[in-house]
């Protein structure tokens, strides 16, 4: 299993700050774990658009790994 150290710096603490491509379709607000600094992240529709198929593809491996035929 790789380890992923990617993040958003926090422009306040520097805390770095992870958060999902389905957080961003789901809420509009990233919430600084460390300082509770709030981020709009304003994501345009189009990229929501690309977004949601990537969602959705992940999903679809995930089912695929855990199948057990």
């Amino acid at each position: 299993m790789s380890t992923n150290h990617t993040g958003l710096p926090c422009p306040k603490c520097n805390f770095k700050i992870k958060f999902t491509m389905q957080s961003l379709l789901i809420s509009e607000v990233v919430t600084c774990p460390s300082c509770k600094l709030e981020l709009q992240m304003n994501v345009p529709d189009q990229m929501k658009s690309h977004l949601q198929e990537i969602v959705l593809a992940e999903q679809m491996i995930k089912k695929a790994q855990n199948f057990k035929g």
